[in-house]
């Protein structure tokens, strides 16, 4: 099994996503530096571009990640890579 690059942290809170005109909102289970998993009832596509807003506890407002791309997905998860915050 290949190593992570980086350590993940698992942390449950609530995310908004956008994908062109369509809202999405689910929650993220853990977070790495280069992304996140996000789990939805929204369907994704990998390869698909989308913006976010992390909500998390302690904090005025939202992490924006501006842009990220969907590296992979099933049916209830989905893998982010950040690329813009």
């Amino acid at each position: 099994m290949k190593r992570r690059y980086r350590q993940r942290i698992q942390y449950k809170v609530p995310v908004v996503f956008t994908m062109g005109a369509q809202l999405g909102e689910g929650h993220v289970l853990d977070l790495t530096i280069p992304g996140c998993l996000i789990e939805s009832p929204i369907r994704v596509s990998k390869g698909q571009s989308l913006s976010l807003k992390i909500f998390l506890p302690g904090l005025e407002a939202p992490i924006t990640v501006s842009l990220g791309v969907v590296r992979w997905s099933n049916v209830k998860q989905f893998g982010v890579e950040f690329i813009k915050m």
